[in-house]
């Protein structure tokens, strides 16, 4: 697609960078780019390998309004759709069920991307060679911050431990390793993995969101990135 934009001249260099991504993530970004480039993104053929199953999970209002049917590969994206969508344990919900049920049917590498701000921009081949870059089993979307999603936790103290004791670990690592402080955090809008991974990993979330929140975080959180991280 990109290259098709710059021949049609439809992108700049300042939009360019984030064509250079397979999946974009973002209200703000998804925005401008469908403002700016909606009829060739429409009119677009994006191809996905055959060794990879795409999802999202929405209720019926949401997915009809999802900017992913915008891409011209609708037939390719799975959309399990819930009765009443629940933050944010449906998504976790849905999708463990789903894996589950029909694991031996489906292909090995399993791409999440939430429905309503997330753009496929590229084809997606060769998922494996992603996870191999980044010596990795499952691979999550960023954020250049370390919050959560809006989670009211039951008690004032229910998430000292993550934002005290992880977060100036996570802090620790990312100085380590380059050398700043940003606090770039996790983000599960978006994340590929490996299918049997991304099942164990679903798994153990959900089991966590649905245990009491009494015995403290991450029991009963039901914010899948606090969960996530």
């Amino acid at each position: 697609m990109i290259q098709q934009l710059k021949d049609s001249g439809y992108i700049n260099k300042e939009m360019e960078e984030f064509f250079k991504f397979n999946v974009v993530h973002g209200r703000y970004l998804c925005g401008n780019i469908i403002q700016e480039f909606l009829p060739k993104i429409k009119e677009t053929e994006i191809q996905v390998d055959d060794n990879l199953a795409i999802f999202t999970v929405s209720d019926l209002h949401s997915t009809n309004n999802s900017i992913l049917k915008l891409v011209n590969l609708s037939k390719q994206i799975n959309f399990l759709i819930v009765p009443k969508y629940v933050f944010w344990i449906s998504k976790v919900e849905a999708l463990y069920k789903h894996i589950s049920e029909n694991y031996s049917t489906l292909p090995d590498y399993i791409l999440y991307l939430d429905g309503l701000d997330t753009l496929i921009l590229k084809d997606i081949y060769n998922p494996k060679k992603y996870l191999d870059f980044y010596n990795c089993k499952v691979l999550f979307n960023v954020e250049n911050q370390y919050a959560g999603t809006g989670y009211e936790a039951p008690t004032a103290e229910y998430l000292h431990n993550f934002y005290n004791d992880d977060y100036q670990n996570f802090l620790n690592k990312n100085r380590e390793k380059y050398g700043n402080d940003l606090p770039f955090g996790l983000n599960a809008g978006v994340f590929l993995g490996e299918k049997k991974y991304v099942l164990k990993l679903l798994k153990e979330a959900y089991n966590y969101m649905k245990r009491n929140p009494n015995k403290g975080f991450p029991y009963g959180c039901t914010d899948d990135q606090y969960v996530f991280r």
